[in-house]
């Protein structure tokens, strides 16, 4: 976001009563949808326990309360038509099957709910990696790297698809990147 907010990641005036932080991560959003325009509620979501404490622990020094569970975005647990919004930020590109999870946010939301989604883009650099890779590999060769988080061979990938992989790093098991169609 560059250091600017942008308001289009807030949910629309009507959709402001239970909010679904869905993949919350370490809880940007989680803490930062009170501070712009508050929920009535917000769950906080993650696959993981690790993710969980991180947000409750950022929570409690901003003196702020959300609910907090562990759900996979491929399988939620929540009935249908819950939530007045989903916000789901540079998750579901992660998930083994990206339109099962896409599928389970359209089911938890009300029918007049809404959703704010994010995913890689399949930008100009990956849509033509194929034509592109001597490039790649020659910065490579000189010594260019993406430092951090295991990212430092993203040069000599051999495919887009490893590219977009590593770009959150060597532990990343799943990275898909879409085109605007």
């Amino acid at each position: 976001m560059a250091g600017r907010f942008d308001e289009v990641f807030v949910p629309p005036a009507g959709n402001r009563g239970l909010v679904l932080d869905l993949g919350c991560g370490p809880g940007f959003w989680t803490v930062e949808f009170p501070n712009r325009k508050p929920a009535e509620k917000i769950v906080a979501a993650d696959l993981t326990e690790a993710a969980l404490r991180l947000v409750r622990e950022r929570l409690r020094q901003a003196g702020l309360e959300a609910e907090t569970r562990i759900e996979n975005a491929e399988a939620l647990t929540f009935p249908d038509g819950t939530f007045d919004h989903v916000n789901c930020q540079g998750v579901v590109h992660h998930t083994p099957d990206t339109p099962r999870a896409i599928a389970e946010i359209a089911r938890v939301l009300k029918p007049s709910g809404t959703a704010g989604i994010s995913v890689y883009y399949r930008n100009a650099p990956l849509r033509n990696f194929d034509r592109l890779r001597f490039v790649f590999a020659a910065l490579s060769r000189l010594g260019f790297a993406m430092p951090g988080r295991g990212r430092e061979g993203i040069f000599r990938a051999a495919d887009s698809a490893e590219v977009v992989r590593l770009y959150d790093g060597h532990g990343n098991p799943v990275g898909s990147a879409y085109t605007r169609a």
